[in-house]
């Protein structure tokens, strides 16, 4: 097992690899995560944000139900609510920072980038200096 969303069963290095995994990732002084709802590449935009669609039975329900498909957000997925990895502990120390931030193209966050869905430019240096500097000083 690769991560820690999958059952170990009884793998007794699975879990331990599970565990170092979720120590590791709990020693972070602080995590961010940024997105935007114009992302025009990233689908569903809120997975940035950990965010993800709900479960489906098998993948012919991606073709026949997509269209019921709803966004589960952070809070209320299995890894957040069972600490799996860590990320209720970060959150619930004031480790985990979430920055939704309008009008951002998703590769704007790394350079002058225009937007496939929209044909705008947006230029990196505003966005660098308004979102992501703050966070780093």
């Amino acid at each position: 097992k690769v991560n820690n969303l999958q059952n170990c069963g009884a793998d007794a290095k699975c879990k331990a690899d599970q565990a170092r995994r979720k120590a590791n990732f709990s020693k972070l002084k602080a995590a961010h995560f940024f997105a935007s709802p114009q992302d025009d590449i990233q689908a569903p935009w809120q997975s940035c944000l950990l965010g993800k669609y709900s479960t489906v039975g098998s993948v012919a329900d991606v073709n026949a139900k997509f269209s019921t498909f709803k966004i589960i957000d952070m809070k209320q997925t299995v890894e957040y609510t069972n600490d799996l990895y860590g990320l209720k502990t970060l959150d619930t120390s004031g480790r985990l920072h979430i920055h939704q931030v309008a009008n951002v193209p998703h590769n704007c966050w790394l350079f002058d980038y225009t937007s496939l869905a929209t044909k705008t430019l947006c230029k990196h240096k505003p966005v660098y200096d308004a979102q992501i500097y703050p966070v780093l000083v």
